[in-house]
């Protein structure tokens, strides 16, 4: 933990300390080229992972990287917070994980995310 000024008070403070890009998220993504989709983004861990890797594209000069949030988004104010960071959010119903992945590719083939991030529970 920081300082005592850091302390986590509201789900904003543990919102934006748990999205806070560590040196190695940094150092990561500044040498892998491409956008980043996370699929299940809805999901517990996703939130916070898709808006870290937003935030780090910024922090590292690279605004221009996108960062895509797919799930079936079934909390619009989890969206809708996605959104409001800056991630792009696609929504898409629940399936077998590879299923998941293929449509989504095959429905956004201009994307060509270099990596995919997943977030979900075995199925």
């Amino acid at each position: 933990m920081h300082d005592s000024s850091s302390r986590i008070r509201t789900i904003s403070d543990l919102d934006e300390a748990l999205s806070r890009p560590t040196t190695g998220v940094l150092e990561t993504l500044r040498r892998v080229p491409g956008d980043i989709m996370v699929l299940g983004a809805g999901g517990k861990m996703g939130p916070t992972l898709a808006m870290m890797v937003r935030r780090a594209f910024d922090m590292i000069g690279m605004p221009e990287r996108r960062v895509f949030a797919v799930s079936r988004f079934s909390s619009s104010t989890v969206r809708d917070s996605l959104q409001r960071s800056g991630v792009t959010t696609i929504s898409a119903p629940a399936a077998a994980p590879r299923r998941y992945a293929s449509r989504i590719f095959r429905s956004f083939p201009a994307m060509s995310p270099t990596v995919v991030l997943i977030c979900a529970r075995a199925i």
